[in-house]
């Protein structure tokens, strides 16, 4: 794993991945009944994905669930656990999803696991990190 902020790469162990995805599974799981999701998208430069955005809004309409885009400079539980939704999509930086999720109130999960939770993808056929081009 590779930490942007000092640029030191360390290897992760096959029980801190068997962790995060079993975390990353129960945060699908639970966001599967939501019906109002905050589609959450960075300010900061490199990490404004809006058409992605809008391909999660869309797809979260197919499935006649609300998606509501929320566009932020900084993400952080404080600034979004209020909003009256049932679980957040974030499209920011992608290690908001994962280093942080524990954080927030409600589920905050990555794009791909929004598809699994509509039913769009499998997790049995792998998970996909989300990482920005």
């Amino acid at each position: 794993m590779l930490n942007p902020y000092s640029g030191d790469a360390v290897e992760m162990s096959f029980e801190r991945i068997e962790r995060i995805l079993r975390q990353r599974f129960g945060l699908i799981m639970s966001s599967m009944d939501a019906k109002k999701f905050g589609i959450l998208i960075g300010e900061k430069p490199g990490q404004m994905r809006r058409t992605l955005a809008l391909r999660m809004k869309r797809l979260l309409e197919k499935h006649g669930k609300k998606g509501y885009l929320l566009a932020l400079e900084h993400v952080g539980p404080e600034l979004i656990d209020f909003y009256p939704v049932d679980a957040f999509v974030n499209t920011a930086c992608p290690r908001i999803a994962i280093d942080d999720a524990i954080k927030y109130a409600k589920p905050l999960i990555t794009p791909f696991e929004l598809e699994v939770a509509l039913g769009e993808k499998k997790w049995e056929l792998g998970y996909q990190f989300d990482e920005i081009p």
